[in-house]
């Protein structure tokens, strides 16, 4: 792994971080943290829209890009399940 992917990397790891994150996503819809259907891990969004910031790349570049590499999907937390697509960034 890069050095700038370790320091994303140890910075993400952060749970207060993490928590006002997720708090902060859950707000869109009443019930969201306790009800519903499930969605993809607030980690795995906030990790690639890291990457995608950090290498400037669209939506579309981002999920066929963490999808092709094992370094990123292993960053992302996805490591061998299906890669959220573009779509799901966007939202």
């Amino acid at each position: 792994m890069s050095p700038e992917l370790i320091v994303i990397d140890r910075v993400l790891d952060d749970d207060k971080l993490y928590c006002m994150i997720r708090n902060d996503l859950a707000q869109r819809y009443p019930k969201t943290l306790t009800a519903g259907r499930k969605s993809t891990p607030v980690e795995v969004i906030l990790r690639k829209l890291a990457i995608k910031h950090l290498y400037d790349w669209s939506y579309e570049q981002t999920a066929l890009q963490v999808a092709g590499s094992l370094i990123l999907r292993q960053l992302c937390r996805v490591y061998f399940q299906a890669v959220p697509d573009q779509s799901t960034l966007c939202r």
